[in-house]
Formats: structure tokens, sequence, C-alpha cells
């Protein structure tokens, strides 16, 4: 008896599981659907980081100004690439 209800229970998470899985790569798909790849090319993205390089060197500022500086600017553009997701 006690060998039996531990298959049912064995076969319940093993189904609960697969179900699991197969939800989450529907959502997975959805989102690639609706994912944009990029707004520019590899040469426009190369010249405006060189062009906002070239405009914090302008700055002058400090190394531990510019760290600081460089942090605060990565994380808003990271929060502002995830606003699709």
């Amino acid at each position: 008896m006690k060998t039996s209800q531990i298959r049912y229970i064995g076969i319940f998470l093993l189904v609960a599981n697969m179900s699991f899985a197969q939800n989450k790569s529907v959502k997975e798909s959805e989102l690639q659907q609706v994912k944009v790849d990029t707004l520019y090319s590899v040469e426009e993205r190369a010249n405006m980081q060189r062009w906002f390089y070239d405009r914090v060197n302008d700055m002058k500022l400090s190394a531990e100004l510019r760290d600081d500086y460089d942090r605060i600017v990565n994380k808003y553009v990271f929060d502002m690439s995830r606003l699709n997701d």
C-alpha cells in the first residue's frame, strides 16, 4: 500500500513539473515574439557610444566621480532596456 502511494506521488510530481516547464516555454516564446532585436545598426550604436564617451571626457571628471557617473548612467540605461520585458 505504501509503495503505491509513493508511486502516485512521484507520478504527480513528475506531471506537475512537466506542466510548469511547458508554461514557462510558452511565456518565453510570447516574450520572444514581442521582443525588438535592435533599433540601431552595429555601426550606429558604436558611433553613439563614441559620442557619449567623448562628451563624458569633455567634463574632465576625477576618477571617483567618473565611476559614480558611469554607474548611475549604466543603471538607468539597463532599466530602460528592460521596459519592454
